[in-house]
């Protein structure tokens, strides 16, 4: 019998898990990495920040939610290079892990095409509408008048 292929996978978001879930056989061996060791559902952060719903409630570990995948392990680290032609995956306390293939699921970030003011406007518009929506929103609206004018 031939060694299993080796699969790696960046990334514990949406796209990481939810690859690491579909590859569940025993021809790939499947390694995991995130910087982190949980995976947050984002789409209800807002819940946590009003109270309805406690942190823990959004946030899975990984091994836990892999757990019963026997050909996947989950690897805390940060992912500093990758080498495609010897395929290899560097991390940032110096651990080679070679691949046969490679998923990058490391999430992406919003970019401001170099006016990183909107940045600022963003985050004022996310306050505004959380404070809009609140059930305090009567309470807070003329503290919110005089932040934005």
């Amino acid at each position: 019998m031939s060694e299993p292929w080796k699969v790696v996978i960046i990334g514990g978001g949406f796209g990481g898990l939810s690859a690491a879930q579909h590859l569940n056989s025993n021809v790939v061996d499947v390694t995991l990495i995130d910087r982190r060791d949980y995976h947050l559902f984002q789409p209800l952060l807002h819940q946590v920040a009003t109270g309805s719903l406690s942190a823990g409630e959004i946030a899975s570990p990984l091994r836990s939610v892999l757990s019963r995948q026997k050909n996947t392990r989950v690897w805390l680290g940060t992912v500093v290079d990758i080498d495609p032609d010897s395929k290899l995956v560097f991390l940032a306390d110096g651990t080679i892990v070679p691949y046969d293939s490679l998923i990058v699921a490391a999430g992406s970030q919003t970019s401001y095409f170099g006016h990183n003011e909107w940045r600022l406007m963003s985050r004022i518009t996310k306050i505004g509408t959380f404070i809009q929506s609140s059930p305090y929103a009567a309470d807070c609206g003329a503290a919110w008048r005089a932040v934005v004018g």
